[in-house]
């Protein structure tokens, strides 16, 4: 069963492979093609040791309403954007992808767009509308570092599945 999901935007153009690298590295050491397998956080500031988790990293071009909706809820428009998917839905998964989105957007002066709308984080997280099926209108949280570190401090701690 796949897990939660998030990107981290960045507004730098291009971001070295060696930073999505280096996470591996730090995370796990084991990587096929997108696909890599978490063990240890630590090294990134986090909290999670033990078995290992599966991961992938991924990458979804926006399309330009998606772009003005994001520069004029963070006023700037993300040039560049990294995907991070847990491939299961454990508690230890939730956290471990919010440990690595809050190192990554911490590395690229960036945000994590939360891949949906949580409610706990209102006034807290910027909210960005898009256009969902059918004409209906959605929104993500999208937090800072700042903002995601106390949202994994928090007891309520998710990521959005």
């Amino acid at each position: 069963m796949a897990g939660p999901s998030c990107s981290v935007l960045s507004p730098r153009a291009r971001v070295s492979d060696e930073l999505v690298d280096d996470l591996v590295r730090l995370v796990g050491h084991e990587r096929d093609g997108n696909s890599f397998w978490v063990r240890d956080t630590r090294k990134v500031g986090g909290t999670y040791e033990g078995e290992r988790r599966p991961f992938v990293l991924f990458s979804e071009p926006r399309d330009e309403v998606d772009l003005r909706a994001m520069k004029e809820a963070l006023g700037w428009a993300p040039l560049q954007e990294i995907g991070l998917a847990a491939m299961c839905n454990d508690a230890k998964d939730h956290r471990i992808l919010g440990e690595m989105a809050l190192w990554l957007s911490e590395k690229l002066s960036g945000v994590v767009d939360l891949c949906g709308e949580i409610p706990e984080l209102d006034g807290q997280a910027a909210r960005v509308a898009y256009q969902a099926a059918a004409g209906h209108t959605a929104y993500i949280s999208v937090a800072d570092p700042e903002e995601l570190r106390a949202w994994l401090a928090s007891a309520a701690f998710r990521m959005v599945k």
